[in-house]
């Protein structure tokens, strides 16, 4: 009878252990339903994770582009794996951490996963936020291009003004000829001058710091430094070049933005290329800063 007892003991025990066994790995973090994936360099892309297949989301693509994925764990950390549609190739996608249930820290500095009940649902919410600052962007171009055409017809109105008005004669004095001074030349202020200083400093200390035959990625980490860089002299032109000139400017901006973001778009889903769509769009705000100041010269 003791026996007895004592094997009903033992065997409700180790039923206790794997039930909560059970429930730990239940309560894991899963990759499994919808992400959406924060970038720093252009729009957010949405995942939808399925058992073996993956489907990615760009910009308004509802349909998305399906593939297969593998995730290795080691420790807290997983390596995802996807395989790339186009050549068949498996490659890493990321590594990261579960942050909770919700949230991913990726390896890669510029992503922020977090998870979302719907993909439907966010891409319109994205997309109407990108609509309002898409508006908002044209309506500061519009108002800034009225605002210096009014400046521009206030100064003519003053200078009609000043043209017409009498001058009253005064007699005339004797006085001993003071020598007539020379013109002086009127002296150029260049109001670029500190973002072009700005440049070539970046610009040598990236050389210095990476050299010529960097790594795959490398030099996409000064991105940041090159965009802020980008948008002060933007800034600047905006505020020294006519209206005319500034709009047709931003025309080739918008343009200009559009192919770094389709570069971007065009790479995501594999780690190596990641890299390289990092390198080219750094390189590519490198380029655009020191045209744009050109502008002014």
């Amino acid at each position: 009878m003791n026996q007895k007892r004592w094997l009903l003991f033992v065997l409700l025990t180790f039923g206790m252990f794997v039930i909560g066994a059970c429930s730990k790995l239940n309560d894991a973090p899963t990759l499994l339903g919808s992400w959406k994936v924060e970038r720093e360099e252009g729009h957010p892309v949405f995942l939808h994770f399925e058992e073996e297949e993956v489907t990615a989301h760009f910009d308004d693509d509802i349909v998305g582009e399906t593939t297969t994925y593998r995730v290795e764990e080691e420790g807290e950390t997983f390596h995802l794996y996807i395989v790339e549609p186009t050549t068949g190739k498996e490659e890493l996608f990321t590594n990261g951490v579960f942050e909770g249930a919700n949230t991913i820290l990726s390896d890669h500095p510029t992503m922020e996963w977090k998870r979302i009940d719907s993909i439907e649902q966010a891409m319109e919410k994205e997309k109407r936020k990108q609509e309002r600052q898409a508006a908002r962007e044209a309506e500061k171009v519009e108002r800034s291009a009225d605002e210096r055409e009014e400046q521009k017809e206030t100064n003519e109105e003053q200078e009609e003004t000043g043209a017409d008005v009498p001058v009253a004669e005064e007699a005339p004095l004797r006085a001993p000829a003071l020598p007539v001074p020379e013109r002086e030349e009127p002296v150029h202020v260049d109001p670029l001058a500190a973002q072009r200083q700005a440049a070539v400093a970046l610009q040598q200390r990236v050389q210095q710091e990476i050299g010529a035959s960097a790594p795959n990625g490398a030099y996409g980490q000064y991105y940041g430094e090159w965009d802020a860089l980008l948008n002060d002299v933007w800034q600047q032109l905006q505020a020294s070049l006519s209206p005319d000139a500034f709009q047709a400017l931003t025309k080739e901006q918008v343009n200009w933005i559009a192919e770094k973001e389709r570069i971007l778009r065009e790479n995501e889903a594999v780690a190596s290329a990641r890299a390289w769509a990092s390198d080219e769009v750094t390189r590519m705000t490198e380029q655009r800063t020191f045209y744009l100041l050109d502008q002014l010269r």
